[in-house]
């Protein structure tokens, strides 16, 4: 019984710790590229810049557009009611307070709070669609008729006898 006890105490705990925790998109390797390698330092930096600027927001927005086609929201638009804008000052203020971070940490976590501020304003996705009924089958063998009786002969024809002559 005590084993019973303390095993869901545990976790209750646990799912308590869990449910603190912002929600975090699944582990998976891949290759960055380009502004996303840099540091968030560096991003405040070249800000600075007009034309390094201009083109690190590029790259963000084309961050942000490739999520839309190929991440998890189920809308195809994760800005929701967000301004480009808005976006790329949560970015900057983001990137002063978590210097080291990368560019592309810092893009997953601007996805994260775009995620969690427009949730609401989403509409629910659309139900899914009920199961098809079965299609018939191309070909349906007919079965085999049922035999009926041959029918009784006729009886033969008398026909009255030539005529002699």
């Amino acid at each position: 019984m005590k084993i019973i006890v303390v095993s869901a105490a545990a976790l209750a705990l646990t799912a308590a710790a869990a449910s603190a925790q912002p929600p975090q998109p699944p582990p998976r390797d891949y290759h960055v590229l380009g502004v996303g390698t840099i540091s968030c330092a560096d991003w405040t930096k070249e800000a600075r810049q007009a034309l390094a600027k201009s083109q690190n927001q590029a790259w963000l927005l084309g961050y942000l557009t490739a999520f839309n086609r190929f991440g998890t929201d189920v809308t195809g638009d994760v800005m929701g009611k967000t301004s480009n804008k808005e976006a790329l000052e949560w970015f900057d203020n983001y990137c002063v307070e978590h210097a080291t971070d990368s560019v592309n940490r810092a893009a997953g976590a601007l996805i994260l709070e775009l995620e969690r501020r427009d949730a609401a304003d989403r509409p629910p996705p659309p139900p899914p669609e009920p199961p098809k009924p079965p299609e018939p089958p191309m070909f349906v063998p007919t079965p085999p008729a049922a035999e009926t009786p041959a029918p009784a002969p006729k009886p033969p024809v008398k026909r009255p006898a030539p005529k002699k002559k």
